[in-house]
């Protein structure tokens, strides 16, 4: 398999639907791992109830939609749900493609568990937009299940070069940092705007965060613990747009939140702080109301109990 190695591919077109689809052991000629699925140029996509292992990066946007160039005006890229996802690299990558004529659109990322990142260094949840001076759209990144696994490069979440960043009720567990918020505003026509509106009720193992318009430059902040983070002020900082983030955020060790953390279904203990933690009473990470399927639907209308399966390049019959 040459370039662009994807178990499922799509390509400048709009109105997708990918549910219930088991992709496993995606390798460019047996070398490296590649994407389980990779998008071009799509709008309006739904990804949900996917099993995803053994890849690069298990599902990866790029190569974004623009309306209008002179407006920079956006559209919705995609709803992820309820997947889940081990990949070497970053289970959700948000990317680019060449300069000033790329942006992505908005993403909505919820209710998925993502585990085993950082191998080949990346995040539960990557957005990579800096290059391409440009900004994404809004991105809301909820109840998602983040563990790291202990991987020496995994991150939480990575986000560079996005604005209107909602992340909330998401558990994140044993990575190396949980996040790292960078606002890119150089020629960019949308000007200074903050990178993360919305930053509570998220549960952590331990807390590491990086803050500024360069995360790796001498304006950036490093929060070591999550209590001076909670302390931060938007007037310090340009890539965030409130005060006092997280300040409903606790850290917890992962064996007091989960039955098993071997079996990656991460089934809550009856005591666990995850429930009931939610403003309104709900749960946070994936089983917000304890009912959720993540991953592959045991019976799908009309198809076998897992729509395509793809192992090792083919589709199996």
């Amino acid at each position: 398999m040459g370039k662009n190695v994807s178990a499922i591919g799509m390509w400048g077109s709009k109105d997708w639907v990918v549910r219930n689809n088991k992709l496993e052991k995606v390798y460019r000629d047996g070398g490296s791992p590649q994407a389980g699925i990779q998008a071009y140029g799509v709008i309006n996509a739904l990804i949900e109830h996917n099993y995803i292992s053994d890849v690069g990066n298990g599902v990866f946007w790029k190569d974004h939609y623009i309306t209008d160039l002179a407006t920079r005006g956006k559209v919705f890229e995609s709803e992820i749900r309820y997947n889940k996802i081990e990949a070497t690299s970053s289970p959700i990558l948000i990317g680019i493609r060449g300069t000033n004529t790329v942006e992505a659109g908005d993403n909505y990322i919820h209710h998925n568990i993502f585990y085993g990142h950082g191998l080949n260094a990346g995040g539960g949840i990557t957005v990579a937009m800096g290059s391409a001076f440009a900004q994404s759209g809004d991105m809301r990144v909820e109840h998602n299940l983040i563990d790291g696994e202990g991987i020496a490069h995994s991150i939480g979440i990575g986000i560079d070069a996005s604005r209107n960043i909602t992340v909330k009720g998401n558990i994140i567990i044993r990575t190396k940092t949980n996040a790292a918020y960078t606002a890119w505003t150089s020629q960019v026509p949308l000007g200074k705007t903050p990178v993360l509106n919305v930053s509570d009720y998220n549960i952590y193992n331990t807390f590491n965060q990086m803050i500024g318009v360069d995360v790796y430059g001498a304006g950036s902040q490093f929060f070591p613990t999550l209590a001076p983070w909670q302390a931060a002020l938007n007037t310090d900082f340009v890539s965030l747009n409130f005060d006092n983030p997280d300040v409903n955020s606790i850290t917890e060790i992962p064996e007091n939140l989960f039955d098993n953390l071997d079996d990656k279904n991460y089934i809550y203990k009856a005591s666990s702080p995850a429930i009931g933690f939610m403003p309104d009473g709900s749960n946070a990470g994936p089983y917000q109301f304890g009912n959720e399927i993540i991953g592959l639907l045991s019976q799908w209308p009309g198809t076998s109990p897992a729509g395509l399966i793809f192992t090792n390049g083919f589709e199996e019959e």
